[in-house]
C-alpha cells in the first residue's frame, strides 16, 4: 500500500504484507521515517517533502522500496491517458493485507 498526502507533502510506503503491529519508528535523517515491527522487520518507509525528490540511499529494503514505486510510477501513468484536470489531495494505492 502507498499512500500519498499532498496536505502534507509526504509519502508512506508499506512493504509488509504481514499483519506486524508497529513497534517502533526511527528517522534516517529529517525526511525519512521508517516503521518496524517488534521483530525488527520493516513495516514501511515514510518520505517527507516528496517535492523536493525521494532519497533511497539507506533505506531498508531498498529493493522493495523501489519495486512499489515503480508500480505506483505505472498506474499514475496510466491515469495521465485518462481525461482528469485535477489532481488528488491524497490518494492510496494498493489495500492493507489483512491475513488469512
Amino acid at each position: 500500500m502507498i499512500e500519498y498526502r499532498l496536505s502534507h507533502d509526504s509519502l508512506y510506503v508499506n512493504i509488509n504484507e504481514s499483519a506486524a503491529s508497529l513497534a517502533t519508528t526511527r528517522s534516517i535523517d529529517s525526511r525519512r521515517e521508517v516503521d518496524c515491527a517488534d521483530d525488527g522487520s520493516v513495516i514501511a518507509v515514510h518520505f517527507l517533502q516528496v517535492s523536493l525528490g525521494l532519497e533511497l540511499d539507506g533505506v531498508p529494503e531498498r529493493e522493495r522500496v523501489e519495486e512499489a514505486l515503480r508500480r505506483l510510477s505505472q498506474v499514475l501513468h496510466s491515469l495521465d491517458a485518462g481525461p482528469s484536470d485535477r489532481s488528488p489531495r491524497s490518494g492510496r494505492i494498493g489495500r492493507p493485507h489483512l491475513g488469512q
